[in-house]
């Protein structure tokens, strides 16, 4: 959070931040709030003092200059290409008002900027009775509770569903001289070029116990209204999942409303690239309509939060570019194709996710995507 302050009128406004920013701590959300102070450096600093007595008065001093506390700058101080460094994710210009104003303002932003695109029809069929497709998957070598090998031992399989899954992601690295990519039992994981940490693809949350996708790929039935994802998160249906990691390749291997759907995930030895190979069976007599979207949180750095925002989207030739326009990363353009045409995309999480969550994105009931780069946060989804 940035707050900008330009004169000792607008110090009242530090006071609702910092309160802000308390409630924010006590609820465990780390969050960095930077006090812009444009007060000239004269020997007597009027707006600086008070600031400081406002930080004193809430007994959080402790909190100045640490990692999630308060940093207090004079804008004066820094060179204009570093100021742009400290964009964040909230902006309160104190001179505009309250903190009540602001979020008013903000809101008015966002309504005038996100495109009014209309919803799917909602006059759905009725969903059928479909006969349960058993696999014939056979993981029966060293089985435990959760999955066990085939009989070649060449493939680790996995069974999980929305109420049963591994205690911890269980992974399968995949990768070339240049390019990689992990894959959970959840779809999860993260995509990298030539350095794993330093130049990151898409997001990597180091959380072994909750393992969140920065990949996801959704699936919605047209006739029937129904949506799911072809991994257990974040979306499961009641179906089981199974994931088969051999060396070089996972699949993911799902069937629901009669439909068989298996993803092939693999990266070639000498592209630098992820293939996604999704295979789809109809197994009624019925005719199926399905959409396809694609979801990508990416990074193209070291760091999310550095490229929140930076991210410049296009489509063209029926390929969806990525670029980082600030930053100097290994991998300042990345791109996401598909073998069948690309309708829509949209970079714009709030018109994607609106104030749902990834487990049931409001982007999926629209009748398309809105073709637009982000608001603030960089996410990517095609459809």
């Amino acid at each position: 959070m940035l707050v900008v302050i330009k004169s000792v009128n607008d110090v009242y406004v530090v006071k609702e931040m910092l309160k802000a920013h308390e409630y924010l701590r006590v609820k465990g959300i780390k969050t960095d709030l930077v006090i812009l102070d444009y007060e000239k450096n004269i020997y007597e600093q009027y707006v600086k003092e008070q600031i400081i007595q406002e930080i004193l008065n809430m007994q959080i001093g402790y909190l100045e200059n640490i990692s999630g506390g308060i940093f207090l700058l004079n804008a004066n101080e820094i060179e204009d290409e570093d100021l742009l460094l400290l964009r964040a994710n909230v902006v309160i210009n104190a001179s505009k008002g309250s903190l009540n104003d602001a979020i008013k303002d903000l809101e008015e932003e966002y309504k005038k900027r996100i495109k009014n695109i209309g919803d799917e029809k909602r006059n759905f069929v009725q969903v059928k009775e479909f006969e349960k497709i058993k696999p014939n998957i056979d993981f029966s070598n060293f089985n435990n509770e959760y999955g066990g090998f085939s009989n070649d031992g060449r493939e680790y399989i996995i069974k999980i569903n929305k109420n049963e899954n591994t205690p911890m992601p269980w992974s399968n690295v995949l990768t070339n001289k240049n390019f990689g990519t992990v894959v959970t039992s959840n779809m999860g994981g993260y995509t990298w070029y030539k350095n794993s940490r330093l130049n990151r693809i898409s997001a990597w949350a180091n959380n072994p116990a909750n393992d969140i996708p920065s990949e996801i790929i959704y699936v919605k039935d047209m006739d029937y209204g129904k949506m799911w994802t072809l991994n257990v998160s974040p979306a499961p249906d009641d179906e089981d999942y199974y994931v088969i990691h051999g060396f070089g390749y996972s699949i993911f291997y799902h069937a629901s409303l009669g439909i068989i759907q298996e993803t092939e995930i693999f990266v070639p030895t000498d592209d630098n690239v992820k293939v996604n190979i999704i295979r789809l069976k109809n197994t009624t007599s019925d005719k199926r309509k399905l959409k396809l979207v694609y979801y990508v949180k990416p990074v193209l750095g070291e760091e999310e939060l550095k490229s929140n925002g930076y991210i410049d989207l296009s489509l063209k030739d029926n390929v969806l570019y990525a670029e980082n326009i600030y930053g100097e990363g290994l991998a300042k353009v990345v791109y996401v194709s598909c073998s069948e045409k690309i309708s829509s995309y949209t970079g714009n999480n709030i018109f994607f996710v609106g104030n749902r969550d990834l487990s049931a994105p409001y982007g999926l009931e629209k009748v398309e995507l809105s073709m637009e780069n982000a608001l603030r946060h960089e996410f990517v989804h095609c459809s």
